[in-house]
C-alpha cells in the first residue's frame, strides 16, 4: 500500500520584538490580523514583550480571539547549569537570567546591570513578571474572605540584587540563604504553571500547596537554618488526607533534584 502523509501548509513567522512601544499597536495588529485572514496569506505572527502587563491589556482590549499566549518564563536551573556550568548555589542566588550571567565575576557590575535594567518594572510587578501573591488554601476553589497573600519572587536574582550581601556573605548566612531557597522553590512551581497557594492556622503554616486538578501537594523547604519538626505539615495532612506531604531540601527530596524536574512528578 501506498501511503498519503498529510503535512500542514508551509507557514512563514514574523517576530515583532516589543510591539507595546509602538501607539495603538493593538488595533494595527488587528487590522493587519484580519486582512491576512481574509486574503489567506500563511503568515504566522509573534508578538515578543518583555511587559505582559502591557502586551495582555492590549491583547485583551483589541484582539480577543485572535490569539494565543506562550509563556516564557524564567531559566530554569538546568538551562543555567547546562548553558552557563553553575551549580546549585550560583543559581540560588544569581539567578535565571542569562543575559546578567557574564557578569557574575564582577559581583558588582552584576548587581548593577540587575537593578538598573529592571528598575522600570518595579511599578509593574506581576504583570512584569517578577513578583506574584499566593493566596490562602482553604480546602475549597474559594480565596479565605479577608486573608493577605503570601509575596513570592520569581526569580531570585532580583533578591539577592537588592540585599546588600556579595555571593560570600549570602552563603555564610545561613538564616537568610533558607529563606531564599525557599523563594526558589515557589518561584520553580509558579514559573512551571503549577497552581500554588499557601496555608496558615493559628502558628502551624506550610510553604506552599500545590494544586494541578484533584492531586494535591503541601510542601515544606528545609535548609541548614531550619531543622526540627514540622507541626505545620502534619497538621494539614491530618486536615486534608488527600494532601501529599513533601519535603524538599534536608532529609526530603533534594533541592537539586526538585529544581530540575517539572512539579507534575511530585504530584503524580
Amino acid at each position: 500500500m501506498r501511503e498519503h502523509q498529510c503535512s500542514e501548509p508551509t507557514f512563514l513567522h514574523l517576530r515583532i520584538d516589543a510591539a507595546q512601544k509602538v501607539p495603538g499597536w493593538a488595533d494595527l495588529v488587528k487590522l493587519l490580523w484580519d486582512e491576512d485572514t481574509a486574503s489567506g496569506a500563511k503568515l504566522r505572527v509573534f508578538l515578543l514583550g518583555s511587559s505582559p502587563l502591557l502586551v495582555g491589556r492590549g491583547l485583551s482590549e483589541s484582539l480577543a480571539g485572535r490569539f494565543e499566549t506562550i509563556r516564557v518564563t524564567h531559566w530554569s536551573f538546568p538551562e543555567m547549569r547546562d548553558a552557563f556550568g553553575w551549580d546549585l548555589d550560583r543559581y540560588l542566588y544569581f539567578g535565571g537570567y542569562p543575559g546578567a550571567a557574564p557578569l557574575v565575576r564582577d559581583e558588582e557590575r552584576w548587581r548593577s546591570y540587575i537593578l538598573n535594567s529592571l528598575a522600570h518594572y518595579l511599578g509593574l510587578l506581576a504583570g512584569a513578571g517578577m513578583v506574584t501573591g499566593l493566596p490562602k488554601y482553604t480546602g475549597s476553589q474559594m480565596r479565605a474572605r479577608g486573608s493577605s497573600p503570601k509575596l513570592v519572587c520569581l526569580n531570585t536574582a532580583l533578591i539577592s540584587a537588592q540585599s546588600g550581601r556579595s555571593y560570600r556573605e549570602a552563603l555564610a548566612d545561613r538564616d537568610w540563604w533558607g529563606r531564599l531557597v525557599e523563594t526558589a522553590v515557589g518561584a520553580h512551581l509558579l514559573n512551571n504553571g503549577t497552581e500554588t497557594l499557601y496555608w496558615r492556622e493559628s502558628n502551624r503554616e506550610v510553604d506552599y500547596v500545590a494544586r494541578e486538578g484533584h492531586k494535591l501537594a503541601a510542601l515544606e523547604v528545609a535548609s541548614g537554618a531550619r531543622k526540627g519538626a514540622l507541626p505545620g505539615i502534619a497538621q494539614f495532612a491530618a486536615r486534608y488526607p488527600n494532601a501529599r506531604p513533601l519535603l524538599v531540601g534536608g532529609q526530603g527530596i533534594p533541592l537539586v533534584e526538585f529544581l530540575s524536574s517539572p512539579p507534575s512528578r511530585w504530584l503524580a
